[in-house]
């Protein structure tokens, strides 16, 4: 479809115009309120300012979070005996019998994000889909460079297969996901786990990172190649300016292990992880 006339004039900068042919009015109205605002991008703030501007703008379009019967803050712990934050969600009570699970996954380019910023996502995901939610704050780039981030959400899925029977969740009918980072991260642990315990039921990603159409493993190598490109999706729609590729590019990768390590990003467009 061509964009024409004044709307043309008006597309904000770098936005595909076939995709923004296919968003509503009231969302083309959004994202030019969005780019006039004027304060300075996210890559160009100290890295605590970025995360509290993240925080701030993660409930802008979030409509009110359902109500649930059951939230509480766990602890999740990891290989090293350490523990990682989380939270659960639940439609019902243990009483009520064991429920299927969904580990979710923030996202935030492996940079920002938090289970407070996920906080509407995940009840809604608990309230529409009947499951139980546990949200994982694994740790963030920069301080904890690549493969961190993967190993804390691998470590916390099969801690749960082993002990969510304590929280009345059934760990053999266990899905991952996430959205952006979390997703790829989610998308990856299925990959890696095929022929491991515990066997995940599925996976579901909103808006991953992909690989390319062949598939790689998750190394350092990969992270530059997909922020070098910034295309994070099939249909090849630029998403990050080259001065936000570069923030997340040396936030996660520079100094870390460039080893192989087994761990697959999803195949874009194959639909299979």
């Amino acid at each position: 479809m061509e964009t024409r006339g004044h709307d043309a004039a008006r597309l904000p900068l770098g936005v595909n115009p076939q995709a923004w042919q296919r968003l509503q009015p009231h969302v083309r109205d959004f994202l030019r309120g969005v780019q006039r605002k004027t304060r300075p991008s996210m890559q160009h703030l100290p890295l605590d300012l970025a995360r509290e501007a993240y925080a701030m703008g993660s409930s802008v379009l979030e409509p009110e979070p359902p109500s649930l019967k059951r939230i509480q803050n766990l602890r999740i712990f990891r290989r090293d005996g350490s523990s990682l934050r989380a939270r659960l969600y639940a439609p019902q009570g243990p009483e009520q019998g064991m429920l299927p699970l969904l580990v979710f996954f923030h996202g935030g380019g492996f940079v920002m994000g938090s289970i407070d910023t996920h906080d509407a996502v995940c009840r809604t995901l608990c309230h529409t889909s009947g499951c139980a939610v546990i949200s994982v704050d694994y740790r963030l780039a920069p301080e904890h460079k690549f493969p961190a981030a993967f190993e804390d959400c691998w470590d916390a899925v099969h801690w749960l297969g082993c002990n969510a029977a304590a929280w009345g969740l059934d760990g053999s009918r266990m899905a991952v996901g996430g959205d952006s980072a979390g997703g790829t991260l989610g998308g990856g642990l299925c990959r890696a786990g095929r022929a491991a315990e515990p066997a995940l039921a599925a996976a579901i990603a909103f808006l991953p990172w992909y690989a390319g159409r062949t598939g790689y493993t998750f190394t350092a190598a990969l992270w530059q190649r997909v922020l070098a490109r910034g295309r994070t999706n099939p249909v090849d729609v630029p998403s990050l300016c080259a001065q936000q590729r570069r923030f997340f590019r040396l936030a996660i990768c520079t100094g870390v292990c460039r080893r192989r390590i087994g761990r697959g990003a999803p195949m874009a467009g194959s639909g299979r992880v």
